[in-house]
């Protein structure tokens, strides 16, 4: 499984230890950092989340992570791409649900507004949960692909 990359300069850090935790976690993941590649303050967040979303869209068996101050700006972003089911949440449970329900494809997370440690434990809780395939679910699903 491959998984994309991509931060803001006010998401930097959360996506470098992001990086060393997918190492970690599956030697079996291929890890692709779309950027930024320095902090840099003048950056802007919809061209990270433009690049994540795109890939992810164009190969239905990745996943993408995005960072940025709060994770909501990144989420908005991401949504604009046909395919993508972007969250911004700032729990366990919400991201357990958000992969089980709705079959989220992109997790954006804030590095402003949570630790280290949530968005660790909110990260593997993601990726570990699988889609639901109950009618009901994939009905849903089906029915936000085409909006």
């Amino acid at each position: 499984m491959i998984i994309y990359l991509g931060a803001d300069h006010a998401g930097y850090a959360f996506k470098e230890r992001a990086k060393r935790l997918l190492t970690k976690l599956d030697r079996n993941l291929s890890v692709i950092d779309l950027g930024n590649t320095k902090i840099d303050e003048l950056d802007d967040y919809p061209r990270y989340a433009d690049k994540v979303a795109k890939s992810v869209a164009s190969d239905e068996d990745s996943l993408g992570l995005l960072f940025c101050g709060t994770g909501s700006g990144m989420c908005i972003a991401a949504n604009k791409t046909k395919s993508i089911r972007a969250v911004s949440v700032s729990t366990v449970k919400e991201a357990r649900l958000s992969r089980e329900h709705n079959a989220a494809n992109v997790l954006c997370l804030g590095q402003r507004v949570m630790t280290w440690r949530v968005a660790r434990h909110i990260i593997k809780s993601w990726l570990e949960t699988p889609t639901s395939y109950e009618a009901r679910h994939l009905r849903r699903v089906r029915q936000l692909n085409r909006l």
